[in-house]
């Protein structure tokens, strides 16, 4: 046991130090003086058993089976096959990817939110902090459960109702890795955003790369690249990237 955790030790100090030429690290030289110590080791114990059996008298003993130790090169690999690659949230989005008919249709707003499909555990704090601060400026703009619709059509055309207003679109979907572009025109300005789409049940998930969502809103209202919070926000989005703004609808 002692022997495949300090396996493990070397092989994580191993892969956490920087692969380049600056880091002074030759993981075979490494493991070579592991495996050294290893033996040095198994020869010195051994050599204390034969000590102490010396200094004291042979009593009856049944013979004992010696085991084969294990080769320390099948330990590694053993190891490492032990280390099960996780899949990433966009191969599971891609894995899940709904059917391009499965988008045609009516489908009524019900909520928003954030998500973080990047990997840096520090982003959930900021991420979810910042998700409090756009439900409330949502809710106070009129955007509420039941709102506003989107219908979607087969020749890849939307357009979006809130009310006695429209707004119409295009959209441009992948069902091999469930990714979506829409474009359209606000305020005589032409916008676009990308993003993923998951789909469960009569329930369809937008979600929009929120730092294409960004771009867009500042293409059609430029003065707001002056207000702090939007700055706040693009710097957030600067250092954690990988964060998505979802519209989450229900099939009228």
């Amino acid at each position: 046991m002692r022997k495949v955790v300090s396996m493990a030790v070397v092989v994580a100090v191993a892969m956490m130090l920087p692969a380049t030429a600056s880091a002074q690290f030759d993981l075979s030289r490494a493991l070579g003086a592991f495996f050294g110590a290893i033996t040095k080791t198994e020869q010195s114990e051994k050599h204390e058993a034969t000590e102490q059996k010396a200094e004291t008298k042979p009593e009856a003993q049944q013979p004992q089976t010696q085991q084969p130790q294990q080769n320390p090169f099948e330990m590694l690999q053993q190891l490492q096959q032990t280390q099960q690659p996780q899949k990433s949230p966009f191969e599971i989005l891609a894995e899940n990817a709904p059917a391009a008919r499965t988008l045609y249709g009516n489908w009524l707003y019900e909520d928003a939110g954030a998500e973080y499909l990047g990997n840096n555990p520090l982003a959930d704090m900021a991420i979810s902090q910042a998700e409090q601060y756009a439900k409330a400026k949502i809710v106070a703009a009129g955007i509420k459960p039941g709102s506003f619709s989107v219908y979607l059509r087969r020749n890849g055309t939307g357009t979006i109702t809130f009310g006695e207003r429209t707004l119409s679109g295009r959209y441009v979907y992948n069902s091999e890795d469930a990714t979506i572009i829409i474009s359209g025109t606000i305020n005589n300005v032409a916008v676009s955003v990308s993003g993923y789409v998951r789909y469960s049940e009569g329930h369809l998930d937008i979600l929009v790369e929120a730092n294409s969502a960004l771009d867009a809103l500042l293409k059609v209202y430029p003065e707001l690249a002056t207000d702090q919070t939007v700055q706040m926000v693009s710097g957030m989005l600067a250092s954690f990237p990988g964060v998505y703004a979802t519209g989450m609808f229900s099939l009228m």
